[in-house]
């Protein structure tokens, strides 16, 4: 007995130490975006919690069970400070290795911009009419604001009960995925309608495919030129957010709150000029159907790209208030667009938004 009781505590203790280094290994290999130091201390305090009560049933002598003690809680504190390192160095080869081609490529795209005199003095009117719009994301959250007017409607043209939301003395916020993807899907060809609109007034340019003599091409183009006669280009629109990719950031970043979640239904619009770019946001400021909450410009030369990979454009966050938005009850929706120049956006492929996606991950 006294054998079979001195070869099980290195057996827990090795059980332990394997299971620590089981997960540390997933936290690098995932990268998820988690609060390491909370999420270990409350696993390794459980561990040692367990360790503890089995070893302290199997010794009988006071010294034994002091120095099981102290080896455990040292055991605990070396794991903790493992986890914190191997996610430090994940941070550091993402950053480092993986995107540093990345980051270079769009630093030089931004010093061409730069180069440009007509875009330097469109970047201070840029950042001064950004200014007026720097809302903390704490503070823009997505509602549901009354339900939809069905009176006129013949029974097949309802649209989802998913709207039909009793009114509360609270704030409404949205509650379900179901009850947000509902809303986007709606306010989605709302918003396609919308950059249209904005396109033609601001020489906006649209990514699209060109699929002429069999191959392929995919480049910029204009309104007019896609919607000619003849014409076999075609936009490609950015699709609703994926429901794996809501529930990645649901879960890592939102603390499970779906009213928190802000680009289901997205957009971009592409300029050759920055000062083109400036009149298309100066056509939204002052278009009475678009209420625009937020805006983040990562054009100004002196924003922090650090964790965007040096990846500059401006986002937005707005919502569609038209008459058919309001019948429909998603006025309140919020929307996201991205205003990104050319020589930024022909960077970006499939690979590159990957690695982008491992560093918001990170």
């Amino acid at each position: 007995p006294d054998s079979s009781r001195g070869a099980l505590v290195p057996l827990v203790f090795g059980l332990q130490a394997g299971f620590n280094l089981c997960f540390a290994s997933t936290v690098y290999i995932q990268r998820y975006h988690m609060d390491v130091v909370s999420l270990a201390a409350g696993f390794l305090f459980s561990a040692g919690l367990i360790s503890n009560i089995v070893f302290f049933s199997f010794a009988e002598q006071e010294w034994v069970k002091t120095i099981l003690f102290v080896f455990t809680g040292v055991a605990l504190l070396v794991s903790a400070a493992f986890l914190c390192i191997t996610r430090s160095l994940a941070w550091s080869w993402v950053f480092r290795r993986l995107v540093r081609n990345d980051r270079m490529a769009f630093d030089e795209a931004w010093r061409l911009v730069l180069r440009e005199d007509g875009e330097k003095q469109s970047l201070p009117r840029l950042k001064h009419l950004a200014l007026s719009y720097q809302n903390s994301w704490s503070n823009i959250r997505q509602r549901y604001t009354r339900k939809a007017d069905l009176a006129n409607e013949r029974p097949s043209d309802a649209v989802p009960s998913s709207f039909h939301r009793p009114r509360s003395s609270k704030e409404n916020y949205v509650k379900s995925l179901d009850q947000l993807y509902d809303q986007a899907f709606c306010a989605d060809y709302f918003l396609k309608q919308k950059i249209i609109e904005l396109a033609k007034e601001s020489k906006g340019l649209f990514r699209v495919s060109d699929c002429r003599m069999g191959v392929v091409n995919r480049s910029f183009a204009t309104w007019k030129d896609i919607s000619s006669d003849g014409s076999e280009l075609e936009i490609q629109w950015t699709h609703l957010k994926s429901i794996d990719r809501a529930l990645e950031k649901l879960l890592r970043s939102y603390d499970c709150d779906p009213s928190r979640l802000l680009d289901c239904c997205r957009e971009s619009l592409y300029f050759d000029r920055v000062e083109d770019l400036v009149a298309c946001l100066e056509a939204m400021l002052a278009d009475k159907e678009i209420r625009i909450l937020r805006i983040k410009n990562r054009m100004d030369p002196e924003a922090d790209v650090y964790h965007s990979a040096n990846y500059r454009n401006v986002v937005l966050n707005l919502c569609i208030e038209s008459e058919e938005t309001r019948r429909l009850g998603v006025e309140g929706h919020v929307c996201e667009l991205l205003l990104t120049m050319t020589s930024i956006a022909a960077l970006v492929d499939e690979n590159v938004h990957h690695r982008y996606l491992i560093l918001r991950n990170c």
